[in-house]
């Protein structure tokens, strides 16, 4: 089972979970567990970018 905060419904360090985003793409015809990963690397990429920002300022 995830990890979920209970205020947003949120997994912590995710901005934007595959599964709300899967919901969106209307079909993928190549392998869907490799669109997954990079999905969720690059969204925890940008979640890390913005988290150093806050805590640089």
């Amino acid at each position: 089972m995830e990890n979920k905060n209970t205020k947003s419904g949120r997994i912590p360090g995710v901005f934007l979970p595959w599964e709300e985003e899967r919901k969106r793409i209307p079909q993928i015809t190549g392998n869907e567990a490799i669109v997954r990963e990079i999905w969720e690397n690059t969204d925890h990429l940008a979640w890390t970018f913005i988290w150093q920002i806050l805590v640089s300022f």
